[in-house]
């Protein structure tokens, strides 16, 4: 592995999905800054769709927006790409209350150790 990016011409790109869409993978990640699965996975535009969610929290949005992904437009795949101190996770775990992110957080609640 060189460790080298693909070169790629955006504009033609665009011009090459404006009739449609046909991406392989559907990639759950977090909205972090640090993990935008295109750059991670060098994908142009038109190769994945991309859903991006604080926590990479699950509702029945995000699984309708999959099921399109991969019923409608043909994914082959799904992926749920995690990463290192996410700061949702992290405001779960401290109880952080603030506005709308209160309810978004609740759903990623630790849960109690169980002593084996």
């Amino acid at each position: 592995m060189n460790n080298l990016k693909v070169n790629r011409n955006l504009l033609q790109q665009a011009n090459e999905t404006s009739d449609g869409q046909h991406p392989f993978a559907v990639i759950l990640s977090c909205i972090d800054s640090r993990t935008s699965v295109e750059l991670i996975f060098d994908q142009g535009l038109g190769d994945v769709f991309s859903v991006r969610i604080a926590g990479n929290i699950i509702n029945e949005d995000i699984l309708g927006s999959m099921e399109f992904g991969c019923k409608v437009a043909g994914s082959k795949i799904i992926v749920v790409l995690g990463h290192t101190k996410c700061g949702a996770i992290k405001g779960a775990c401290d109880h952080v209350e603030m506005g709308n992110l209160t309810a978004l957080l609740s759903k990623i609640q630790p849960q109690p150790s169980r002593a084996g």
